[in-house]
């Protein structure tokens, strides 16, 4: 299949997800102790929850990946 013909958009979201899946400990306890001034840990947990209810949802999963990516990032 021709990627110039292709009438609709490219999902990679499915490529991260399960590595998600398995960041909730990181990303709602060590991340929000480790950046406290960029992120509540309560709303943290509310965010992965709403994640969690409806992981086709795109912007809670988007959310968490790129804060998740901002500390990688600013940790190395």
């Amino acid at each position: 299949a021709n990627v110039l013909a292709r009438k609709d958009k490219a999902e990679f979201s499915v490529a991260f997800r399960t590595r998600l899946d398995a960041m909730q400990p990181l990303l709602t306890g060590a991340l929000p102790q480790r950046r406290p001034d960029w992120v509540d840990a309560q709303g943290m947990t509310q965010l992965y929850q709403i994640y969690q209810k409806n992981p086709q949802r795109g912007w809670p999963f988007w959310i968490l990946w790129s804060i998740y990516l901002c500390d990688l990032i600013v940790s190395n």
